[in-house]
């Protein structure tokens, strides 16, 4: 069967143009309704990444809060570590600081002053002296008789400077060596000592009786 169409071309073009019309009419429905759809999840997607990521900055605070707090411990841990050698080295010997202050007191110049006095724990036979005096030729004439004390040894100028905030003053640091006559051992130490000695011999005087009864 055959169709013949006997409209004119404008109401072809009519009815063309209203089918269109219709058509892309009936798309935008849907196609909003995608477009809202996609919106409303790429926004509830940037607001989970949100609190994901204000999780993780939380967890990372209290995370570097832990750290500082085991580092605060660990630093505690080893200055205490560092005071307990400083005084088993110590334990270890004994010095006579009366004679040796007494003797430092007898070797200062009338216009020189200690200000400081450091006991080095790492090395038991050395101090450090700090203070001021009015000239070099003070700091010299004590370095001299800290070397011809019999408590002294090696005194050694480790720095001399004027002062910036003192008129004619000079500050100073001296490095003196005890004597290691003068470092000696706790008598508790040598009874200790001693009291080992006497039970190795009692133990040994056994084993020499034994050895005689088997002679005989």
């Amino acid at each position: 069967m055959i169709e013949i169409n006997l409209l004119p071309q404008s109401e072809k073009s009519k009815i063309i143009a209203q089918r269109m019309s219709a058509f892309f009419t009936s798309l935008v429905v849907p196609v909003s309704l995608l477009i809202i759809l996609v919106t409303a999840v790429l926004f509830g997607l940037v607001q989970y990444l949100n609190i994901k990521n204000s999780q993780l900055d939380n967890q990372i605070t209290e995370a570097n809060s832990q750290v500082d707090k085991y580092n605060d411990v660990k630093k505690t841990i080893d200055n205490f570590n560092t005071i307990l050698s400083s005084v088993d080295k110590l334990s270890q010997y004994w010095i006579d600081w009366p004679a040796i202050l007494i003797d430092l007191a007898h070797q200062v110049p009338p216009d020189l002053q200690i200000t400081k006095f450091n006991f080095d724990t790492k090395n038991l036979t050395q101090i450090k002296i700090t203070g001021l005096a009015a000239n070099y030729r003070s700091i010299i004439l004590f370095r001299e008789k800290l070397n011809s004390s019999e408590q002294f040894k090696n005194a050694n100028l480790n720095m001399a400077a004027y002062d910036t905030t003192l008129a004619n003053t000079i500050n100073f640091e001296l490095s003196v060596e005890l004597p290691k006559a003068k470092i000696s051992v706790p008598s508790s130490t040598k009874t200790q000592g001693s009291s080992q000695q006497q039970q190795q011999q009692q133990s040994s005087q056994p084993q020499n009786r034994s050895s005689v009864q088997e002679e005989q």
